[in-house]
């Protein structure tokens, strides 16, 4: 079964319209399962348009729901195997077009607001929580870059996309522009087409 089809299967939204799902994957021969949360916020836009959740998860691309697995099968610590996550919560998806530019609007945003990995602390993606970017998301971001998962990453610490005409941007969220500032609470992944 897909990732996509896993979640769609194992949503459960809430009266407080937050919702969680939950997937299984293989790492390492052994099977796990990660909880995966996605807070009310997260899809105020497309409900307040008249979406429902699993309307949400149907608009989002199948390959990015390959991504978000990719993610979890990733091996952040080569040497013992012993680092996956358990829950991760997501703060945004598929979502209805505002400005007609955002990869969400397409199916193809990942944001990620934390990892609860198996063990060691959370990783919170929160400019408030650390000034320094994780090691871990470091690990992720290069690795989704080389295997080209992903074209674009925003995140509280680094920004790394192509504007309108075409001039690669990567270098650290100065928190000036309006495209840092939104991204100061999560990180964004965009999804290759």
């Amino acid at each position: 079964m897909s990732a996509k089809q896993q979640i769609i299967n194992n949503l459960v939204v809430s009266a407080d319209f937050s919702a969680t799902s939950k997937i299984t994957f293989t790492f390492y021969d052994v099977q796990h399962e990660c909880e995966i949360k996605f807070p009310a916020h997260s899809w105020d836009l497309a409900r307040k348009a008249g979406y429902t959740f699993n309307q949400v998860l149907d608009n989002t691309l199948e390959k990015t729901f390959d991504f978000l697995l990719w993610i979890l099968q990733f091996d952040f610590d080569p040497e013992s195997h012993n680092f996956y996550i358990k829950k991760i919560v997501l703060s945004s998806l598929w979502r209805p077009k505002t400005s007609g530019t955002s990869p969400h609007e397409h199916g193809r945003g990942l944001d990620i607001i934390k990892i609860d990995p198996s063990i060691g602390n959370s990783i919170i993606c929160n400019i408030n929580s650390t000034d320094e970017e994780d090691v871990y998301l470091i690990k992720l971001r290069d690795a989704a870059f080389a295997a080209k998962f992903i074209t674009q990453y925003f995140s509280p610490w680094k920004m790394y996309f192509y504007d309108s005409s075409g001039v690669l941007h990567d270098g650290i969220n100065t928190r000036t522009s309006e495209l840092e500032k939104i991204h100061l609470d999560h990180v964004h992944f965009t999804i290759t087409k």
